[in-house]
């Protein structure tokens, strides 16, 4: 059972993964439901020529996330920079105290 906030933030991370898996899966059972059913009832011809000129959507989907990728890389850089400037320098350790002189060499 977890007992730290790192932990339970880990674990209710991976509960909230594996809810948005399920769904999209239900996502992509009911897409392809709907593509199959499209391509039957729909001839190619009707689909129109602009289609010949767009990339293949696998080919845009990556090419968005590539993007998606590098801007979160750049906001997650940013975020420690931040931290960074925000967090207090560790303060210098203290100077030794001078010594003082002990009785005996003081009564000299």
């Amino acid at each position: 059972m977890p007992t730290t906030l790192t932990e339970i933030t880990g674990k209710v991370q991976d509960q909230v993964l594996e809810a948005l898996k399920a769904g999209q899966e239900a996502v992509v059972d009911t897409v392809t439901t709907v593509a199959e059913t499209v391509k039957r009832v729909l001839p190619e011809q009707a689909r129109g020529p602009l289609a010949a000129n767009l990339p293949l959507a696998t080919e845009a989907a990556d090419q968005a996330f590539g993007f998606a990728g590098k801007v979160l890389d750049a906001q997650h850089k940013f975020v420690n920079r931040v931290i960074t400037a925000v967090t207090p320098k560790s303060a210098p350790a203290p100077k030794a105290a001078p010594k003082t002189a002990t009785k005996a060499s003081s009564a000299a």
